[in-house]
């Protein structure tokens, strides 16, 4: 057995998720390390960081799913 380092390995660790329920497409989720990204197509190669630090919970206001709620490891 022999093992290898493995450099720039596209991984990310989400700690939640949400769906926008007015649009399955738009899925949010907060990250380590990575901040919370968004996708508005639900496509693998569509996400975009939309808050820095370490993201946690997202949340879509069920009034306007244009208005997120989302939160980071200093509590903001």
């Amino acid at each position: 057995m022999s093992f290898s380092k493995v450099l720039n390995l596209p991984i990310t660790q989400f700690y939640a998720a949400t769906v926008d329920h007015n649009n399955p497409l738009r899925l949010y989720g907060g990250t380590q390390d990575n901040g919370t990204l968004r996708t508005l197509t639900g496509q693998l190669n569509d996400w975009t960081e939309i808050y820095g630090g370490d993201g946690f919970y997202v949340i879509v206001d069920p009034t306007n799913s244009n208005i997120i709620y989302a939160e980071y490891q200093y509590g903001g």
